[in-house]
């Protein structure tokens, strides 16, 4: 019986969680991780390339950057950009990767258009967004309002008009904004192999924000295929797409 590399790659990997670390793994392993960890490991498998071929990673809400050290050791040629516009992040961001050659910080908020906008913290750090917290969050997850303040905005074209090559991995966390950062990628886009973000089935967690099959039909619009989606208890996850690839292979 066939399988699909996606699932053989998938039952592998149980089998070597289970003997590395015991069933015990999986109460502390969530679906969204394990889509971040396949990711971080496996994603120049996914869009045929070698390691050392992958060379620009961009994430988009980049908060502290505890996953760059990841990266960069396990793509001995990458360049990460990392764009974060939080004052709350933003100086130990720069302080902690400025000695680094193959960091870029860039200290502004991706959206759809240049310009200035209004950013919005809450209680709980890393869930900072420019859309203001929806009602879900507030009602069932305790999320407060907390200081909020003008950043300046760019887009990915804008950023990215005169690159060479490609971008590799676009990475997108931006609490139910990715549509906006999406929709000021267009061009970019035709020279992106693919993108890693957070997602949620709930459009009430940020007002205005996007919801898992928006994002999927947008950018399946655009020839991006899904290959890995994995979902907490509040219907927010991680998804992988693609570009030009079939579902699982």
């Amino acid at each position: 019986m066939y399988l699909p590399r996606l699932v053989v790659w998938n039952l592998v990997r149980l089998w070597k969680k289970w003997k590395n670390f015991g069933v015990g793994y999986w109460s502390w392993s969530p679906p969204y991780e394990y889509v971040f960890e396949i990711t971080s490991e496996k994603v120049h498998e996914y869009i045929g390339k070698s390691k050392d071929e992958i060379s620009r990673w961009v994430i988009v809400g980049g908060c502290l950057g505890h996953e760059i050290p990841q990266i960069i050791r396990g793509y001995p040629n990458i360049v990460v950009d990392v764009f974060e516009c939080s004052s709350r992040y933003l100086p130990d961001l720069e302080k902690r990767f400025t000695a680094i050659e193959r960091v870029n910080v860039i200290g502004k908020a991706v959206s759809s258009q240049v310009g200035v906008t209004i950013f919005h913290e809450t209680s709980i750090p890393g869930a900072g967004s420019v859309l203001e917290l929806g009602v879900l969050h507030t009602q069932l997850t305790g999320f407060k309002p907390a200081e909020i303040f003008e950043v300046e905005t760019t887009t990915i074209d804008s950023h990215y008009g005169a690159l060479r090559g490609g971008i590799d991995v676009l990475q997108i966390d931006v609490q139910g904004a990715e549509l906006l950062v999406l929709k000021g990628a267009q061009a970019i886009l035709e020279k992106t192999s693919s993108i890693f973000l957070e997602v949620s089935h709930n459009p009430v967690l940020y007002k205005n924000s996007a919801t898992m099959s928006e994002v999927a039909e947008f950018l399946m619009a655009r020839g991006f295929v899904l290959q890995l989606l994995g979902n907490g208890p509040d219907g927010s996850g991680n998804a992988l797409f693609v570009k030009g690839k079939t579902l699982g292979v």
